[in-house]
C-alpha cells in the first residue's frame, strides 16, 4: 500500500479560511436575526407597558386586557 500524500499547506489554509469565513457569515447573519427579532419586539411592545400592566391580573382568552401581576408574583416567590 502506498501511503496518501500529504496535503499543501497553501491548501490547508485555503480550505480553513473557507470555513472560518463561512462560520463567521453564519454566526452574523444569526446574530443579525436576533437584533431584528428584538428591535421588532421593543418597538411594537413598549407601548404596552405600564403600571396597570404589570399589576393586573391575566383576563380570559380572547378578551382584552389583563397583566402579569401573578407571573411576577410566582417569579418572586
Amino acid at each position: 500500500m502506498t501511503e496518501p500524500q500529504p496535503r499543501s499547506i497553501a491548501l490547508r489554509r485555503l480550505a480553513d479560511n473557507v470555513v472560518r469565513a463561512v462560520a463567521g457569515g453564519a454566526a452574523l447573519l444569526g446574530i443579525l436575526a436576533l437584533a431584528w427579532i428584538l428591535f421588532e419586539v421593543i418597538a411594537k411592545g413598549a407601548g404596552a407597558i405600564n403600571w396597570t400592566f404589570l399589576t393586573a391580573m391575566p383576563t380570559p382568552p380572547f378578551i382584552e386586557g389583563g397583566g402579569l401581576a401573578n407571573a411576577i408574583v410566582g417569579t418572586l416567590l
